[in-house]
């Protein structure tokens, strides 16, 4: 389990495991980090609706209630753009670190159940089937240009021991 910095982030391979922290301020990441070198153990309490699977800059794919779609969604979840990549860390969970399952709710606010070998197979599928890889160079390059701005939260890369 680690926790990114967008800059780091932005290098991992599609079909990574991971839990977006978007905050309003550098302080509140800082509290996370701080939290995160605490105790890890902590963020291993994962809601389904904060799990993804990154594709790349463009978008990745979350966990929705709808059978029907096979319980994934593919949105915009953007490292760099729409996305704020000084005030966002992004928290790496490898597949034998999460959970036999997750619990998410449909539109009429039923619970529903996916264990683990679900999810796995969900990201196989959106990695060797749907997915194709697209390296956004322009991602890249608005990072090394806020880097050069003295932005440092881009390059935070901890590793938790759980």
């Amino acid at each position: 389990m680690q926790i990114l910095g967008a800059r780091e982030f932005i290098k991992l391979s599609p079909g990574t495991f991971y839990v977006r922290y978007w905050r309003n301020t550098i302080e509140e990441c800082f509290e996370i980090i701080d939290k995160f070198k605490e105790n890890p153990k902590y963020f291993l309490d994962i809601n389904a609706d904060e799990l993804e699977v990154l594709g790349d800059n463009l978008g990745s794919v979350c966990f929705s209630g709808e059978k029907e779609d096979n319980y994934i969604f593919y949105y915009d979840a953007n490292i760099v753009g729409d996305a704020c990549p000084s005030t966002t860390l992004y928290l790496v969970i490898d597949e034998n670190e999460l959970p036999n399952k997750i619990i998410i709710h449909d539109d009429y606010n039923n619970a529903i159940e996916i264990l683990k070998d679900d999810i796995i197979n969900i990201k196989n599928m959106f990695v060797n089937e749907i997915y194709k890889k697209y390296e956004d160079k322009w991602a890249f390059k608005e990072l090394d240009k806020l880097s050069a701005k003295g932005n440092k939260i881009v390059d935070i890369k901890i590793v938790g021991q759980i």
